[in-house]
């Protein structure tokens, strides 16, 4: 099936409140074939953009796009949990996205981030953000497990923030050596900062 067809398919089963059949229709996309990143990217995403589009012009009542946000959420969660339990290569192994409750969970696996494993993870959970973005309250990324906190993972974290703040969420991260939370405060936006970028490598060097 085509990713037109496949998309104004998913579109008619969400405004018209059929999860099964929204739900049947993702799983036969992956077992297809079809990576979970773009599935994510090149049909959730633009489902809930047509949703959100026709619900500015008046086309669409409140209830069936709050609606449709929920199934969205739903199927994007099953999406992710269908390749983890397939062992399906399409999930990035440093990190884990699961949605909850209106509430992102990104759980990073890694205990070193350098510039790579950055750059996937956030790539990971941006796709996830721009996907059910607005059928979310919050996403809160989990670094509990991440052992050398490099300039690189802060900058990550930064970059997850600033996506969440952008569709309309509340970012939180936990995880963190005091340190490295103190860094990362003075980095936000907003903030005064007391560090030079040489400072703060080294700090984060001799935390590390």
């Amino acid at each position: 099936m085509s990713r037109e067809l496949t998309i104004e398919r998913l579109f008619t089963l969400l405004i018209s409140g059929d999860a099964g059949g929204a739900m049947l229709l993702t799983e036969d996309a992956l077992r297809g074939g079809e990576p979970v990143d773009g599935f994510l990217r090149d049909v959730l995403l633009p489902v809930a953009t047509i949703v959100e589009r026709l619900h500015r012009a008046g086309q669409i009542a409140r209830e069936a796009r709050e609606s449709a946000r929920r199934l969205l959420a739903r199927l994007a969660s099953e999406a992710r949990s269908m390749a983890q339990r397939s062992g399906g290569a399409a999930v990035a192994p440093f990190v884990s996205i699961e949605i909850r409750s209106r509430v992102i969970s990104a759980v990073v696996h890694e205990p070193g981030i350098d510039a790579r494993r950055a750059q996937v993870i956030a790539s990971e959970v941006r796709g996830a953000v721009k996907a059910v973005g607005g059928a979310a309250e919050a996403i809160v990324l989990d670094c509990s497990r991440v052992q050398t906190v490099s300039s690189a993972a802060l900058a990550m974290i930064l970059e997850i923030e600033a996506c969440a703040r952008e569709h309309g969420l509340r970012a939180v991260t936990h995880g963190l050596t005091p340190e490295a939370t103190r860094i990362l405060r003075l980095m936000r936006p907003g903030r005064v900062k007391r560090f030079a970028p040489r400072a703060i490598v080294g700090r984060l060097a001799a935390a590390a």
